[in-house]
């Protein structure tokens, strides 16, 4: 299974071209300021051996421009499950998802208190929001709701709020994962604050 979060980005499966991932001799400590309190502390920061290669034995990969790098392969058949899919970053993945590859199904957390009211939220925020006009009159209403599975959740719960049933549905059937989810509570303290 991949996990691909909105922080860190899209990296596609593929082989590292070095195995040397771990802190190695390069390691140093540096002291910094602290921005928001004014005083300094110890920081720490490592680099990788294959952050260190001479250019001689750094070798580009093998591409072909005409197919990209795989990523449409890559979707295709796949179940994904998304996190955070009624937001503006959730919304546009899942509409690009479902206009350029060929993914299986979307399954989709949404906050609900049942199904009922996950699938009307799905239908009311998702399917009939603008973005997603253009891939309804290519392939109609029906398509697009086969297509997006909503499941009952909430990321400030335990388990991402999923009773037993859809853990197990997405255990089973989900290949990659995508999360964009973020709390909208923007009065919350922050971890460096006491």
């Amino acid at each position: 299974m991949l996990l691909v979060s909105a922080a860190a980005g899209f990296y596609p499966p593929t082989k590292p071209y070095c195995e040397g991932i771990f802190p190695t001799k390069f390691a140093a400590n540096h002291s910094k300021m602290n921005a928001f309190s004014g005083k300094y502390h110890q920081t720490h920061s490592f680099s990788t051996k294959c952050c260190h290669l001479p250019a001689s034995q750094l070798t580009a990969a093998a591409v072909d421009w005409h197919k990209g790098i795989g990523i449409l392969d890559f979707f295709k058949g796949k179940n994904i499950f998304v996190i955070g899919a009624t937001g503006l970053l959730g919304k546009a993945v899942v509409e690009k998802l479902l206009r350029s590859t060929s993914v299986d199904k979307i399954y989709l957390l949404i906050k609900a208190k049942d199904k009922e009211a996950a699938l009307d939220r799905l239908q009311r925020e998702i399917i009939s929001s603008e973005l997603f006009a253009c891939l309804i009159e290519k392939y109609g209403t029906t398509y697009v709701r086969e297509k997006l599975i909503p499941i009952v959740g909430d990321i400030s719960k335990p388990n991402i709020g999923m009773d037993c049933e859809s853990i197990d549905a997405v255990r089973k059937n989900v290949h990659v994962i995508i999360q964009s989810a973020a709390s909208t509570t923007f009065n919350e303290r922050l971890a460096f604050q006491s």
